[in-house]
């Protein structure tokens, strides 16, 4: 059904947007404003309710983030489990930035075929009117006559103030056009997209497969190792013992050296178990004592063993100065008791 339609142009912004605003608080029907470049305030003065097209992108990039973050999951741990060293198989940090890019790749892509399908728009499509230099540098206002009750000399009496340039009345003819959005769909792409897809689900549901087996493990050795029997055979030794001789010299965890009581420990010591150390040997010891000293004594006892270190200087209480008389009197054997034993 063809359509009367009367265009105004202008020469400037502030004609276009007064003109506008005053024409829909008149009551007329405003089709489209044509401008050369975008003018702020444009779409409050000609009435347009705020686009849709943000809770479209919004829900196009949710959708995308979710059937991403559902296909990740159902790859990884159901329809293909990969054991990778054994992480968990459904591990969600490791899906959050492919699953970011496609919820980034949804809403944008998702949006742009929103607007051209909300627009009417397509590739080929021609305009139905061609607004002379509305691309260069004029303001057009197009407004639908309803009735034959409208009269374009009143909108003229109307717009004039808004240094109008021309009012040009003209017929909108009907145009068989294709429904927005077909062109997406035509019959044979829509028919073989449909058939691919049915035999990708039928390949997927007919081909053998394990749901309770890992198809590839990678890193295996991380998860299960080759543990041998104590008294097994063991092709890894010249002696084929699983069951190896401590080094020489090794001490259990929590267990003494050897089988002594303390007073026995000490007559040992003191009877010439640091006497039969040569002067090379006992200036070694001293150097390597030192070194001990300054790491795990010194921050209590302190450099001189008087009991300042760093610690008591920060409130806790003092240890016994090392160079008290009753510590100078202590033997070699004690000494090591108490270093071995503890007060």
């Amino acid at each position: 059904m063809s359509r009367r339609l009367l265009t105004a142009w202008f020469g400037g912004e502030q004609d276009i947007l007064g003109a506008t605003r005053a024409a829909r608080d008149a009551g007329y029907e405003i089709l489209d404003v044509h401008t050369p470049y975008a003018v702020h305030g444009l779409d409050t003065a000609a009435g347009l309710k705020p686009s849709r097209l943000p809770w479209i992108c919004f829900a196009l990039g949710l959708s995308g983030a979710v059937a991403k973050l559902w296909y990740q999951i159902w790859t990884s741990a159901t329809s293909w489990p990969v054991n990778v060293g054994g992480k968990p198989l459904k591990s969600v940090p490791a899906f959050v930035p492919v699953t970011f890019e496609m919820m980034v790749l949804f809403a944008a892509v998702g949006t742009v075929v929103a607007f051209f399908i909300v627009s009417g728009l397509r590739p080929g499509r021609k305009p139905r009117h061609i607004y002379d230099r509305t691309t260069n540098d004029l303001f057009a206002l197009v407004l639908v006559q309803h009735d034959a009750g409208f009269d374009p000399g009143s909108v003229r009496g109307l717009l004039s103030s808004f240094n109008l340039l021309r009012l040009e009345e003209r017929t909108e003819l009907p145009v068989e056009m294709t429904a927005p959005g077909t062109f997406f769909l035509k019959p044979v792409l829509g028919w073989g997209l449909a058939g691919a897809l049915a035999v990708i689900v039928a390949l997927t549901y007919l081909l053998p497969r394990t749901f309770t087996e890992p198809n590839i493990e990678f890193l295996p050795g991380m998860v299960k190792s080759v543990p041998y029997d104590p008294l097994s055979v063991n092709p890894n030794f010249a002696d084929d013992k699983t069951l190896r001789t401590p080094v020489a010299g090794t001490i259990a965890r929590g267990y003494l050296p050897f089988d002594s009581t303390r007073a026995d420990i000490e007559a040992s010591l003191v009877a010439g178990g640091l006497a039969r150390l040569s002067p090379d040997q006992l200036a070694d010891r001293e150097g390597k004592a030192a070194a001990v000293f300054a790491t795990f004594c010194q921050p209590c006892h302190g450099p001189a063993g008087k009991g300042d270190g760093t610690v008591p200087a920060r409130g806790y209480p003092p240890p016994p100065a090392l160079d008290a008389a009753n510590a100078l009197k202590l033997t070699d054997g004690r000494i090591f008791n108490i270093l071995t034993f503890g007060r």
